[in-house]
């Protein structure tokens, strides 16, 4: 502790290619591609549902649910998807689809996906009333799909100013997806919106990584100007 000399070795390795073949690099490419697949494959599945063979009346019924979900997206964000003279409900989805690609307000898109989706019919019990409810349903699915995966193209483009901004966003477009997930889509809709949400979350982090983070300080004692500087 008073003087002397100490010895150390320190061992030395050639400065290489460090390489890690376990970890994937997610980009905004990737959640958007992510982001379409999921909106194609919701869009695939409402294909298939029953439409075509129920009554007319219940096809009035969904035609309606969709011109409602419709509505309220031209009402929350602001952008028409004009349903008029469209009985078919596929060409539908597809007004209301283009209309979505149209948005470039991530808010707008979020403030929709939270306040929408209570327009299905209810249900007695019966075959063709519980028809209605599940093809309702999917095409309903489409339309938030389609809106989640906007939503999440926008996020990863977005420009932040600190990780705290990044994670308060991943942290409401993750609880969306979930909201979405719990409702139990049909199984090819479900994984697909599992890809994405995975992708989002690494591809957010990975912003996070790189930046600064909020902190408020109180100071318990007036300090100089010169040494806040």
């Amino acid at each position: 502790t008073s003087g002397g000399v100490g010895e150390f070795e320190i061992g030395f390795i050639e400065a290489g290619l460090e390489t890690r073949p376990t970890v994937v690099v997610v980009t905004e490419t990737d959640v958007v591609e992510k982001g379409d697949a999921a909106a194609t494959t919701s869009r695939e599945v409402a294909s298939l549902a029953t439409y075509d063979t129920l009554p007319t009346y219940y096809r009035a019924a969904i035609t309606a649910v969709i011109a409602a979900e419709a509505e309220d997206f031209e009402r929350v964000v602001g952008v028409a998807a004009d349903l008029t003279g469209v009985s078919d409900p596929l060409e539908q989805l597809d007004i209301i689809t283009a209309a979505v690609e149209e948005v470039s307000d991530l808010l707008a898109l979020i403030r929709f996906l939270e306040r929408s989706g209570s327009n299905l019919p209810g249900s007695t019990g019966t075959a063709s009333e519980d028809d209605v409810v599940a093809t309702s349903a999917s095409y309903i699915t489409t339309v938030r799909t389609a809106v989640l995966s906007r939503a999440c193209a926008l996020a990863v483009a977005e420009e932040y100013d600190s990780a705290d901004q990044v994670e308060d966003m991943q942290a409401r477009l993750v609880t969306l997806i979930d909201v979405e997930l719990d409702t139990e889509p049909a199984d090819e809709t479900f994984t697909a919106l599992e890809d994405l949400r995975a992708s989002l979350i690494s591809a957010l982090t990975s912003v996070t990584d790189r930046l600064p983070r909020l902190r408020t300080v109180t100071q318990l004692a007036p300090i100089p100007a010169l040494v806040l500087a």
